[in-house]
């Protein structure tokens, strides 16, 4: 064990768990942004399946066919090669002749589609869920003295079942955060960037990366943990 712990550079993994930090504020906007666009795309997707919209219908299956039975990594590739392809088709398509390529989008918008992406279809089953799970008595009460399908959305089911989804949201939330030690792979340098970086100039690996382990460890807990209190809040005011 004191063999152990001479070779560990103790000092060094504590000035690099500083460093390291300089990366959360990118790792925090890559992950609120794509889950917050992921709830809408998810509530969207959920709603075409319950009220089985022609057409959309059979596109938001595919849709989470494809973001949930293909790897996350992949997808990033895919959205990082894609988007400046389908974009060059669009430009073409209206008479434009500009080209576009990975290099003319910035590759944190290309991690937050991909993230939205991905946590939207994931969360489009939980919302399928959650919606269902809402009192039908309830939506019929609400028809019987005249309100519109949009009227009890908004005000009956949506409340509910933001709340009966709120575990799966902060799951998700949590799942994002940690998946964007994906993104070095399309040079944005958020905190695994930057413990990539600090272990490469001082070729003290092991250091680094159990400082980052902590990070993460952290995060994930205090965002636990402030779900817990918040979904706690909403029941002891009866909203769950």
């Amino acid at each position: 064990m004191s063999a152990l712990i001479a070779i560990y550079d103790v000092g060094f993994a504590v000035k690099s768990f500083w460093d390291i930090l300089s990366g959360l504020p990118t790792t925090f906007f890559i992950g609120t942004v794509s889950c917050i666009i992921g709830v809408i795309a998810g509530i969207f997707t959920a709603l075409i399946q319950i009220y089985r919209v022609p057409v959309l219908r059979h596109l938001s299956n595919l849709y989470v066919s494809i973001g949930r039975g293909t790897p996350l990594l992949i997808q990033l590739y895919a959205f990082y090669y894609g988007i400046p392809l389908m974009m060059s088709g669009i430009n073409h398509l209206f008479g434009g002749t500009q080209i576009y390529t990975f290099q003319s989008f910035p590759p944190v918008i290309t991690a937050i589609v991909t993230f939205a992406f991905n946590v939207g279809a994931y969360l489009s089953v939980n919302f399928y869920s959650a919606i269902t799970a809402v009192d039908y008595g309830q939506v019929e009460a609400a028809k019987s003295i005249g309100m519109k399908t949009g009227q009890i959305l908004r005000r009956i089911v949506m409340p509910q079942a933001m709340v009966i989804a709120l575990p799966n949201v902060s799951n998700s939330f949590s799942i994002m955060i940690k998946a964007t030690t994906l993104v070095f792979t399309i040079t944005v340098v958020e905190i695994f960037a930057r413990a990539k970086i600090a272990a490469a100039l001082n070729l003290k690996y092991l250091e680094v990366y159990t400082a980052s382990m902590i990070v993460f460890w952290i995060i994930t807990l205090v965002l636990e943990q402030s779900f817990a209190y918040f979904e706690k809040k909403l029941r002891q005011k009866g909203i769950a």
